[in-house]
């Protein structure tokens, strides 16, 4: 018996060092992640300004995109502190570690993420890239896309051959999703043809399946026979047109209609009319006045431009509606919508569902009616609301909105809906004021995010910094979008999150494709559309 426990004691004693070493012995981890951009895209990251490491999209998938996972050839100790970088990246495209940029060794195993995108890509393209749309031909985009795949999605105008296999007879509406390169046409008719008549003002959901617009065609749904504008939406999932200005019952309406908004989800749009048989309170089609109706319920549109006394319609147009619907701004010269409204001048109003009672949000920092400025009594002022429903956008020359406004030109406001706090956006470095009008149009939207923290815009200040500006309204930052504006631009939309700003432009900004047209700026501010979460 004794030797046997001789013999095991040294076994148990070794057995309990080697644990020892091994507990004592550091732990190493791989610095990993996933690298999104478009096929073929190579980047050097580069870590702690040192140890570099290639990066190649792979050219396969479908698309124009690609993601693969990469990691660093080396191990490291855990716990130790890392920095990352884009060492190198291809003109064209601007590249950003958008995750785990900064951090700690095996913290979290696959969390670093970086992409890329093209600073200019040019949108109004058909699906095969053999067609284009020239800044000439197409007009007024707008974007969606949700968080997860910010501005992916984006609708505009064209009379260009070819987009959507159109004929280029009329204005058409397109959609094109960014990610697949398709290019769809919206204002198609019964038999799978192009609207027989002009198409304007194209507005898409958050989520970029629906697609509000108004058009003069007659063979988008089947019955059309009242002669006028009117306002329409397509689903991306159907391919299918559905007639919106429409009384109860889906009757058609006796006078035209036109200024659409759409909600996130698609259901609600709001918009102008003459006519007087899509909701009570309305008699005759001389006064143009807002709505709301919900897509295909048969039901009568709701009158939003109401007097609260009398509940007639008093005159409103340029509606902006917010993600879930429940807030719309629109424009309107009635001075009984609210008390004490003695300007004698048009105002923005804000329609709550929730509160029976309108709001005017054009006041000044201090809460007293703005002024005339150098605009005429009967100029029209479009504003923009966020996503959130908490901010409005406008612009006006009204010279007491805020302390200091002393260049007497046209400027951007942001109001808070629900404070009334009124910041002038329009200004540059330490507040210097725009020496220009922003923006360069009178009654031009101005894009808004949603959250309202970034505001674009056009201008013609010089000391601004472009024709087109990005203003970060938290941290003050102005940030030049378009600086070639010698052949013209068009007004800019921005992405839920500011990531992308779409505009025309009269110049060639894609360097894959000699032509103008509508663009996508990636502006760096959030992550890539097609990059992972």
């Amino acid at each position: 018996m004794s030797k046997f426990k001789i013999i095991i004691l040294p076994i148990l004693v070794l057995s309990v060092a080697f644990q020892n070493l091994y507990a004592q012995t550091p732990k190493r981890s791989v610095l990993d992640g996933v690298f999104s951009a478009p096929k073929g895209t190579t980047v050097v990251l580069q870590k702690d300004g040192a140890e570099e490491l290639s990066l190649t999209a792979a050219p396969k998938g479908t698309g124009d995109f690609s993601s693969s996972s990469f990691k660093f050839p080396n191990s490291y100790l855990d716990g130790a502190p890392y920095t990352l970088a884009i060492k190198s990246a291809p003109a064209e495209q601007t590249c950003r570690v958008e995750k785990g940029a900064r951090g700690t060794i095996g913290s979290s195993p696959g969390f670093v993420r970086v992409g890329c995108d093209y600073t200019y890509e040019l949108l109004s393209r058909s699906t095969d890239n053999a067609k284009f749309g020239t800044f000439y031909e197409s007009s007024a985009p707008v974007v969606g896309g949700d968080f997860a795949e910010e501005g992916r999605y984006v609708a505009f105008v064209s009379s260009a051959v070819g987009l959507g296999n159109s004929l280029g007879k009329k204005r058409q509406i397109l959609w094109r999703d960014r990610n697949s390169g398709v290019t769809k046409l919206v204002s198609i008719g019964m038999k799978g043809l192009e609207g027989n008549g002009d198409s304007f003002s194209p507005a898409i959901s958050a989520d970029g399946q629906s697609v509000a617009f108004e058009s003069y065609a007659t063979n988008l749904v089947p019955i059309d026979t009242n002669s006028v504008r009117d306002i329409f939406v397509w689903n991306a999932r159907t391919n299918e047109v559905t007639a919106v200005s429409t009384g109860a019952g889906e009757i058609e309406t006796n006078a035209e209609s036109f200024d659409p908004v759409i909600s996130g989800d698609g259901s609600l749009i709001a918009f102008s009319s003459g006519a007087d048989n899509l909701a009570p309170g309305v008699s005759g089609i001389n006064t143009i006045n807002v709505y709301l109706k919900r897509v295909g319920s048969g039901q009568a549109a709701t009158l939003i431009s109401a007097d609260p006394k009398t509940k007639k319609g008093v005159g409103g147009s340029n509606p902006t509606i917010s993600d879930d619907g429940s807030r719309i701004a629109f424009y309107s010269f009635a001075s009984t919508l609210v008390a004490d409204d003695k300007n004698g001048l048009g105002d923005i109003f804000l329609y709550d569902s929730g509160n029976p009672k309108l709001k005017r949000l054009s006041l000044t920092s201090t809460r007293t009616e703005r002024d005339q400025g150098t605009e005429s009594a009967s100029r029209v002022i479009a504003p923009s609301i966020s996503g959130d429903g908490r901010f409005v956008a406008f612009a006006t020359t009204a010279t007491n909105m805020v302390p200091a406004d002393t260049n007497k030109f046209q400027d951007v406001f942001l109001v808070n809906v629900d404070s009334g706090d009124v910041k002038r956006v329009s200004v540059g470095k330490e507040g210097i004021e725009g020496n220009g009008d922003s923006p360069t149009a009178q009654g031009e939207k101005i894009g808004i995010s949603y959250d309202g923290s970034m505001i674009a815009f056009t201008t013609s200040a010089k000391n601004l910094g472009g024709d087109i500006v990005l203003k970060n309204t938290i941290s003050g930052e102005l940030s030049p979008i378009s600086t070639d504006g010698s052949r013209g631009v068009g007004r800019p939309t921005v992405t839920r999150s500011g990531g992308y700003v779409i505009f025309g432009s009269g110049s060639r900004l894609d360097s894959r494709y000699a032509s103008s047209g509508i663009f996508a700026r990636f502006t760096g501010a959030t992550r890539c559309r097609f990059c992972s979460q």
